[in-house]
């Protein structure tokens, strides 16, 4: 005849509170200011108020340059006028998130009629993220850490 194990005891936290921490652990981010996002992505290189500025000031200025936010992500774009972009990607999101923002970046890129954008990339880990959402980039340009990475759309 089977038995039926003796039951658990009761841990001192409830659900919910378990739960909460999990939600933290595992959940998406909080939504963060631009400024937060260039203080996380710069780690202290460079000042992010200053950097928020200028950029404010080059798009003020500038109509092909543009910024495009996707999560806790900033695409910085300069319109080449033929079809594809430069970007520059500051970044405070979790892997997960991350690619989910490449996607939507890269969806609203191709709505716009770009056909490829490049990416100026020191982060090996990036690429694979890129192709993680879809995308099949082609690398060029390796130089020390530093490559380009173009994106057909």
């Amino acid at each position: 005849m089977n038995t039926l194990p003796p039951p658990q005891k009761k841990s001192g936290f409830s659900d919910s509170e378990v739960m909460s921490q999990v939600k933290k652990e595992r959940g998406d981010s909080p939504k963060m200011s631009t400024l937060d996002i260039l203080t996380k992505s710069a780690g202290g290189q460079i000042d992010p108020a200053r950097l928020e500025a200028v950029l404010s000031e080059t798009v003020r200025r500038n109509p092909k340059v543009r910024v495009i936010r996707a999560n806790n992500s900033l695409f910085i774009i300069h319109n080449d006028g033929q079809g594809g972009a430069d970007v520059i990607m500051e970044t405070a999101d979790k892997p997960k998130e991350l690619v989910d923002s490449i996607k939507q970046f890269c969806q609203a890129m191709k709505v716009g009629n770009f056909k490829s954008l490049r990416f100026e990339v020191s982060n090996p880990d990036i690429i694979r993220v890129i192709k993680m959402g879809g995308f099949e980039p082609k690398l060029s340009g390796v130089a020390g850490q530093q490559m380009s990475a173009v994106v057909e759309l």
